[in-house]
């Protein structure tokens, strides 16, 4: 099984109830280029893991799915 990252943040953002735009925002990440990543069309480098979580307001260990706790 093939882990899929767009779909984790999706996920995160749907059970946090975020808007993509505010996460991009959050994220330092340009709205337009956030959802090119999301979408799979531009890949998700991992210089832009650490803005996403802060973003997301998890730990790196739980968007990957490494560990429970969403705390960051």
């Amino acid at each position: 099984m093939q882990f899929d990252l767009s779909e984790r943040i999706y996920s995160i953002m749907k059970e946090k109830r975020q808007k993509q735009s505010a996460v991009a925002v959050a994220s330092g990440l340009d709205p337009k280029k956030f959802n090119a990543m999301l979408k799979h069309r531009k890949k998700i480098e991992a210089k832009d893991i650490p803005g996403i979580c802060r973003g997301l307001g998890v730990t790196p260990d739980f968007l990957f799915m490494f560990q429970d706790d969403q705390a960051s």
